[in-house]
């Protein structure tokens, strides 16, 4: 069996990163690649589907003495919060705001392509390029430009 990544580290995932991979049936990935994944009340809300049993819901505590910017979705504000208090910890943005937010706050921060690039590492996928065209023929947005980079990172910048 494939050992678990970033085992000693808390996943956090934002609603994006589940929704995403859930459109293309790669949620399993999280589940292999990391041992101990953790989401909010609220992303589960946003989620907007039944979480699957090693997906755990934990609630950040509230805390007056973090500015978050107030233009975050709830789900982002309340992620990066829980990364906050969980660690050591990653969490998993797509959201450009709340990436630089999170690591405004000195998180980790990686998204949903992140999560396929891990994958390609660790040997659970062999290429990025069907879950990639997966990926955008769902409304996920992303740029030209951080695609050619996530291409040539995953050694597959032949598109």
């Amino acid at each position: 069996m494939i050992e678990t990544l970033q085992a000693s580290r808390i996943v956090i995932a934002d609603a994006s990163c589940l929704i995403v991979l859930t459109k293309i049936d790669s949620l399993d990935l999280l589940r292999i690649l990391y041992s101990d994944i953790r989401t909010t009340p609220e992303v589960a809300v946003e989620y907007r589907y039944a979480l699957p049993d090693w997906i755990e819901i934990d609630q950040p505590e509230p805390d007056s003495n973090l500015y978050l910017d107030s233009k975050l979705a709830s789900g982002d504000r309340s992620a990066i919060l829980l990364a906050l208090q969980r660690t050591p910890s990653i969490v998993i943005l797509d959201d450009l705001r709340a990436r630089n937010a999170a690591r405004e706050n000195g998180l980790d921060v990686i998204g949903t392509l992140g999560v396929l690039l891990e994958a390609k590492r660790a040997g659970l996928i062999q290429s990025v390029q069907k879950p990639l065209q997966a990926i955008l023929d769902t409304n996920f947005r992303v740029s030209e430009e951080i695609i050619q980079r996530f291409l040539r990172d995953s050694g597959e910048n032949n598109r």
